[in-house]
């Protein structure tokens, strides 16, 4: 089960008017750009233009060094090699920089790590371009901490510049040039660009082209790259995928035309959201499951019938991809369910024998977002296993797994999202460390976001409302599609679609109604019925029907109007404490009668499907931690059957027999404390 606090941030709405009347803007477009901090006019002005202006290249520090060297080799027709990463940044990198010096007439080649070689160079990687005569290596997307590789190469008389787009350490490797936007000393203003993003800056400076030229020739491989790698869709970035979008949706290059059809997204306009789920996982898998080298081929490639053999090749590979995540993602969960304890913990750790390396990061992501805790996933070989963590937004799990770093041989990463090696026998005591570390540090783990941009009156929801969201397209991460929320509204009616894989939900208040979907649904799990208050927060699009445009509402979230959410989430919290150390919150034990009451309405149901706000609501009661130990008991007692693998399903189980309540180890526990069985 899990639950989410809504953030309903208030908005200057004269402000907003305002702005809509300077600006000549929709009042709606000018609230929504408030809401995302960009409230002076020349900002609303520079955001929704569609000019690009990107800075010029040589304000990177190191850039002139990396021109100058670079150019020399090229000149001389030294062996050169791009050094790239396995990733979808790091694939198109790779891509733009061996098209660009290709087109240099440079001696130009390229190598790419697989996954089970780690992240980055490594000094058997040298070896081998030692051995092909080359004499400069070009890091992209990689290279900001390659201290030992570095030195390794120039041991090797091979020059190495670093392009990089990750936090350096407190010191910079000792290279020819070193071109990364967040070292300290680099005078660029925009800092966010992905791997790509710096190689794409490294194309312009040695063409001495100006940014906005090259990107229409490389803006596509800069947008697919930057969108893959989540990179705050803001200032230069934005610029950029604005500009690469369209040049995707020309079908510029073979490649990623190639991938589009394998894919199955022509026909329509290719967004932001497209390239994020359609084209990105494909790019992945070949690095995932396979070798990325075929992605890199892919995009170099100019032969349609090649390209659509490649791009084939990678939809399967991403098939594969699925399956194998879908088959880790069942075993740990039921790992995490094997033992009410493990869904109660702060962080979840689990981990299983060979589990692909190229996976467990997804499956890591998967679990944070169905649990809403921060999740670490370990592949075990033999001795040593290798995770992914996963967190969210006010949770580092960066500064966890340091704080349980004692149990650790190596680990890297940032706020959300890190990598990390322990020995098999102190998985453990891992788990055990970095779930104390947790409590720690948080007291009782903050519950993930969910940010609301606007309420909004159902009597307004017209499809004006997403021609004015409209303007602030390309939306990512840093320019989130807008949530909205609608407030106590009635369920009136729900009815199944999709084969009875989604569900159509009318939702009625003062008269005015709305006709909602929420995906990946049933009657049976949704946790709510007919007459139940809601509020819901949506996100608003446009079918296109017969020619026709209408408005489509698309729930993301669903709670109780009728349940104080504040109580709620600290007896959620109280719940788990309870479940991990066996000690009574804040709460009286529960009496014959609550049982009972509880009871009683399960009876009465038979069977219910509930979630944390919709529990209480459903069965009566305004206490959720109580009811949810209640429950506990009746199934302890053989009186009902739970399942708490989505939400929480309740099943009635009739019996003739007089039980006893006393013969409950919980009750007994809770009353007299430790209780010899």
């Amino acid at each position: 089960m899990s639950i989410k606090k809504w953030n309903v941030k208030p908005v200057d709405k004269a402000l907003a008017l305002e702005l809509a009347e300077d600006c000549g803007i929709d009042a709606f477009t000018a609230l929504l750009m408030c809401r995302q901090g960009v409230s002076d006019p020349c900002q609303i002005e520079e955001f929704l233009s569609d000019e690009i202006i990107l800075p010029d290249p040589f304000a990177f520090t190191d850039m002139d060094k990396a021109v100058e060297r670079i150019k020399r080799a090229v000149d001389s027709f030294e062996k050169i090699a791009i050094f790239g990463d396995y990733d979808a940044d790091g694939v198109t990198a790779t891509t733009l920089i061996y098209t660009c010096l290709e087109k240099m007439g440079a001696a130009v080649q390229y190598r790419l790590p697989l996954r089970d070689e780690g992240y980055g160079m490594s000094c058997d990687a040298i070896d081998e371009l030692k051995a092909a005569e080359v004499s400069l290596i070009i890091t992209v997307d990689n290279g900001i901490a390659a201290f030992d590789e570095i030195e390794y190469a120039k041991k090797c008389g091979i020059d190495v510049v670093v392009t990089d787009h990750h936090l350096p350490p407190e010191n910079i490797p000792d290279a020819v040039a070193v071109v990364d936007p967040h070292r300290a000393d680099c005078i660029s203003e925009f800092k966010d660009y992905a791997g790509v993003g710096v190689a794409f800056m490294l194309a312009c400076a040695l063409n001495d082209s100006s940014c906005e030229e090259m990107l229409s020739e490389y803006g596509d491989l800069v947008t697919l790259g930057t969108i893959a790698d989540v990179m705050p869709l803001v200032g230069d970035n934005r610029a950029i995928v604005k500009g690469g979008l369209s040049l995707i949706n020309t079908g510029h290059r073979v490649g990623i035309k190639a991938l589009c059809e394998a894919a199955g997204i022509t026909g329509k306009e290719i967004e932001s959201t497209t390239v994020a789920f359609g084209l990105a996982p494909r790019i992945n898998a070949a690095g995932r499951m396979g070798n990325p080298d075929k992605a890199v081929k892919l995009l170099l490639c100019d032969d349609a019938d090649t390209a659509c053999e490649l791009a084939q090749e990678l939809n399967d590979l991403n098939v594969q991809r699925q399956q194998e995540e879908a088959r880790i993602f069942s075993e740990a969960e039921q790992q995490l369910l094997s033992d009410a304890r493990n869904l109660c913990s702060p962080v979840l750790v689990v981990w299983g024998e060979n589990w692909h390396h190229g996976v467990v990061g997804i499956v890591a992501a998967r679990l944070t977002q169905k649990y809403l805790k921060p999740s670490i996933v370990f592949s075990v070989e033999g001795d040593e296993a290798s995770g992914s963590a996963r967190s969210y937004k006010g949770v580092s799990i960066y500064e966890l797994i340091a704080a349980a770093s004692k149990y650790t041989v190596k680990f890297g990463g940032h706020e959300t999202a890190a990598g990390l090696t322990c020995n098999t026998d102190d998985l453990q005591k891992f788990a055990d460390e970095i779930c104390g570390a947790a409590i720690q540090a948080y007291g009782q783990l903050p519950f993930c976001e969910l940010d609301i941009a606007c309420k909004l009156n159902p009597k307004g929801l017209s499809l004006s409302n997403v021609y004015a969201q409209e303007q602030l397209k390309p939306f990512g991460n840093g320019n989130e599609l807008p949530i909205y929320g609608l407030f106590n509204m009635t369920v009136t009616q729900i009815n199944s679609i999709g084969n009875g894989k989604h569900l159509r939900i009318t939702l009625c208040r003062d008269g005015a109604s709305v006709t909602a979907v929420k995906f990946s649904s049933t009657c049976e799990n949704l946790g709510f019925v007919k007459g139940d208050r809601v509020d819901v927060a949506v996100t608003l699009d446009k079918n296109i029907y017969q020619g026709n445009e209408n408005l489509s509402v698309i729930i993301k979230e669903i709670r109780s109007s009728d349940v104080d959410s504040d109580k709620l989430m600290q007896g959620v919290r109280d719940y788990e404490n309870y479940c991990r150390f066996s000690t009574l919150p804040s709460i009286s034990v529960p009496d014959r009668n609550e049982i009972a009451e509880v009871y009683k309405a399960v009876r009465n149901c038979k069977s219910l499907f509930v979630n944390e706000d919709s529990m209480c609501v459903r069965l009566n009661t305004d206490n959720y931690t109580k009811t949810r130990i209640i429950l506990d008991i009746l199934c302890e007692l053989q009186l009902i059957q739970l399942n708490v693998s989505s939400g929480l399903q309740i099943d009635y189980i009739p019996t003739d027999k007089k039980v006893d309540l006393e013969s409950s180890h919980i009750l007994r526990t809770l009353k007299y404390g430790e209780v010899q069985e």
